[in-house]
């Protein structure tokens, strides 16, 4: 191209520059958030001969306009809202569960399980909805999909606070969950897009935080709302800080990479039609296809591929998944332990919650400490570096029963309150560094099949956290707090094997993979799988 005529374009475009940066690369990474690929090819294929490498959009030789280069203030920014947001989504999910005696008044509910129905096909909404709208911020950006699906989400939530039946409440609920979901999914990439190697750990921690404090603070946020202005306000409260959500997402400029320059792309051939730009290979894949792509990727990844990646696979996701349930199961049980065994008010009996929340706060507070422990151990061994992550992972399994011990020796009276209270403090720990370091490890792992394998992984989990907390009026009204909370010890203890299963075993599991990498150490020994 001419140095006038881009000398011309250079003022009315100051923010579209089209020097080439030798190093950039266009696509998903680990933690993208989407199931389908996007293609990428160089200027030498065949696809490219009618192309002039002049006219090619890239970013900037200093790489200043790419999102990952922005201002660290307004990156912190980007972090709040989309933390914010899935705070708002998540804690959706258990706020529900302080409203359910007042919703069994109005409607004339008397079986104490069928009102829980609601946590369940909430969470089924938030299984499902990433697998079928995970590639839509792949092709239309992540700022319109997040503005659209949290609008929607707001909408499907008023139907809860004037529904005059329960399946009302159940129907919008899951459709709530299906659209909020896409916060959940586009999250990753969107930290992804704005984060480096050295700041993506601590990025992901704090957005992860409202990720695993939203079941908790949602209990504390609806029942002083439940206390003093019934449980229909709960709905109303939540749609508010929904559409403060969407208002939010709406004020931040789009991430996505590739988005960003096919928009550019578009700018500038209306002045010349010879631009073109990688990021605008396979936009014609229909949406179907990427659909399909979406939905088939996770189950293959745990279904069809080697039996070692299907044994690997099942170790994590069923250890997650029974782990996060039994939380769930936590939060619904707490109101019968403090509510109704107590006789605590509405508003006392969900403080508790807070030390769950504040010993998930602690871990990120020390996560950067973690990581450097992290690191030694790393360098002190022949293994890969994900192995370091294990010993964390089975520190965190080991404090959830502990927790789960101290609540069920002391949960009823005449034992002091303080005990139960303060039981929160390592099952918050040991559930945030179970949830962290489990997602690090498995991303770690499969590198390029990692949003993938991270998609069917949020999925078991949100299935397992569906069910489990059916049981709870069973559970904790028949069974009692202290045989209940020995049952759900003895499980969490047994699952605390399945780190060390993979620190004894790991290298075997994934040099027997084809999609998880095993270490180099294991591959010069030539490990196999039995």
């Amino acid at each position: 191209m001419p140095d006038s005529t881009r000398e011309q374009w250079k003022n009315p475009f100051p923010m579209i520059p089209i020097a080439k940066q030798p190093d950039s690369t266009i696509g998903s990474d680990a933690f993208a958030g989407s199931c389908y690929p996007m293609p990428t090819a160089h200027p030498s294929d065949p696809l490219f001969r009618d192309f002039d490498p002049k006219f090619e959009v890239m970013w900037a030789n200093d790489g200043s306009d790419m999102p990952k280069n922005w201002p660290a203030w307004y990156r912190g920014m980007i972090l709040a809202c989309i933390s914010f947001a899935t705070l708002v989504v998540i804690m959706t999910s258990t706020a529900y569960a302080p409203g359910i005696p007042g919703m069994m008044d109005s409607f004339g509910i008397e079986n104490k399980t069928v009102p829980i129905l609601g946590v369940t096909t909430y969470l089924f909404g938030l299984a499902l909805g990433p697998l079928v709208l995970a590639p839509l911020s792949e092709i239309y950006g992540r700022r319109p999909v997040y503005i659209v699906s949290l609008l929607l989400f707001s909408i499907f939530l008023i139907p809860s606070a004037i529904a005059q039946n329960l399946e009302t409440i159940l129907v919008t609920r899951f459709l709530a969950a299906f659209v909020g979901s896409v916060v959940m999914s586009g999250s990753p990439g969107t930290l992804n897009d704005i984060c480096d190697d050295r700041t993506r750990t601590r990025y992901l921690s704090i957005w992860i935080l409202g990720a695993v404090n939203g079941p908790v603070i949602g209990p504390v946020f609806a029942g002083i709302i439940v206390q003093y202005a019934g449980w229909r306000w709960i709905s109303w409260w939540l749609v508010i800080l929904a559409f403060v959500s969407c208002a939010m997402m709406a004020g931040l400029k789009e991430t996505h990479g590739n988005v960003i320059l096919r928009q550019r792309c578009e700018i500038l051939k209306t002045i010349d039609g010879r631009f073109w730009s990688q990021a605008s290979i396979g936009e014609n894949v229909s949406i179907f296809d990427r659909l399909n792509a979406s939905l088939r990727q996770p189950i293959n990844m745990c279904l069809h591929y080697d039996n070692a990646n299907i044994l690997f696979r099942t170790f994590w996701d069923l250890y997650v998944a029974i782990v996060y349930a039994i939380l769930y199961l936590c939060i619904v049980g707490y109101p019968i332990v403090f509510s109704q065994m107590r006789g605590w008010s509405p508003a006392v009996a969900s403080l508790p919650f807070l030390s769950i929340g504040l010993g998930s706060c602690l871990t990120v507070i020390a996560e950067p400490k973690i990581q450097a422990i992290t690191k030694r151990i790393s360098s002190q061994t022949t293994g890969a570096s994900t192995d370091s992550t294990l010993p964390i992972i089975l520190v965190g399994g080991t404090l959830i029963p502990i927790g789960q011990l101290l609540f069920a020796v002391s949960a009823t009276p005449p034992n002091s309150a303080v005990v139960p209270i303060l039981a929160g403090f390592p099952l918050g720990i040991g559930n945030m560094l179970v949830f962290l370091y489990v997602a690090n490890y498995l991303a770690t792992c499969y590198k390029a099949h990692a949003a993938s394998a991270l998609a069917g992984h949020a999925s078991m989990r949100y299935l397992g956290a569906a069910l489990l907390p059916l049981l709870a009026p069973v559970m904790y009204g028949y069974l009692g707090p202290l045989v209940t909370g020995l049952i759900l010890m003895a499980i969490l203890t047994v699952l605390a094997a399945v780190p060390i299963l993979f620190i004894k075993r790991g290298e075997y599991f994934k040099a027997g993979s084809r999609l998880a990498h095993g270490s180099s150490v294991c591959r010069e020994k030539g490990c196999r799988t039995s």
